[in-house]
């Protein structure tokens, strides 16, 4: 797990909430399946989450890619994924994996319908 925090230190550091938002704000398709990027190296628990995310809406991050991100870091990150990785066999490693990124998908892209879906009544 040691190794799993500094690694996630060195890549969530450097990195200013500016930047992340100017990335992955806007309307573009590319930022719901590239939120994974800051997801996956982010271990999010749910006291941590909630500020975090009200922050990058207000910074100007699209709702869906903002949940995408929340649900990829609760299920595939590097802390998250190392402890699962002890405890099953390597395909159901995998199949947690792919499913979670699935999940962030499916999670991002419904809720940035849900949206724009109640902007529009």
């Amino acid at each position: 797990m040691s190794f799993a925090f500094l690694l996630e230190s060195l890549i969530v550091a450097p990195i200013p909430a500016e930047k992340v938002t100017q990335w992955f704000g806007g309307d573009s398709g590319w930022t719901i399946p590239f939120s994974p990027t800051i997801g996956i190296p982010a271990y999010l628990n749910g006291y941590a989450v909630i500020p975090l995310v009200a922050g990058m809406i207000e910074k100007g991050m699209v709702p869906g890619t903002v949940m995408a991100f929340m649900v990829t870091g609760g299920v595939t990150s590097i802390p998250a994924a190392m402890g699962v990785h002890a405890l099953v066999r390597r395909d159901v490693f995998f199949s947690d994996l792919i499913f979670g990124l699935g999940a962030e998908f499916l999670a991002g892209y419904g809720f940035q319908l849900w949206v724009e879906f109640l902007m529009l009544i």
